[in-house]
């Protein structure tokens, strides 16, 4: 997780190693290894301070979750 200072910018990854950069303006109160639910929108470029980033979500909201009951149901 990194704090920039008009958001925050975040990875999210999966138990498979498959990962998602995460832009929110809002705080995130989220911790390394916490369950996260995102709600947002997927977009293909996005500008954070002086780089371009490709393939990012932007998160309208992100809410710490539990782990699901059956991890590997599927």
């Amino acid at each position: 997780m990194q704090f920039l200072p008009h958001g925050t910018l975040l990875e999210v990854a999966d138990g498979e190693g498959r990962r998602l950069l995460v832009r929110s303006v809002d705080p995130v109160e989220a911790e390394t290894g916490d369950w996260v639910r995102i709600e947002g929108i997927f977009v293909p470029e996005v500008n954070v301070e002086d780089a371009t980033l490709y393939d990012v979500l932007a998160a309208e909201r992100i809410v710490r979750r539990g782990a699901p009951r059956f991890l590997d149901l599927m």
